[in-house]
């Protein structure tokens, strides 16, 4: 599971800075980024927060993260499709966000 690329897909779908992000959710840049990297242990009020910021379902940052996770080189098979488009499309999830 790869909580980071998907909180880093989500800011960038709606082009937003990491600063913008980490003021919204009241942490720091810093702390954002590490969030982004995978530098901690998500917490439940963690993904809340997130959550609450794009208007989503802790379990839907779960699940797009999952279609994140690394595949060993040798079974890797080409996607036409972005399979976290596709996931929001198949939960019909329009990408909003409450900090403006």
């Amino acid at each position: 599971m790869d909580i980071g690329i998907t909180l880093r897909k989500l800011r960038n779908m709606h082009k937003y800075s990491q600063q913008h992000v980490a003021n919204c959710l009241e942490i720091s840049r810093e702390a954002y980024k590490r969030w982004e990297n995978n530098r901690v242990n998500f917490s439940i009020s963690q993904l809340k927060k997130v959550a609450d910021f794009y208007a989503l379902e802790i379990h839907h940052i779960i699940e797009m993260s999952y279609l994140h996770k690394k595949t060993p080189t040798k079974k890797r098979v080409p996607i036409t499709r972005d399979p976290f488009d596709m996931l929001c499309k198949s939960y019909n999830l329009r990408l909003t966000s409450t900090c403006s």
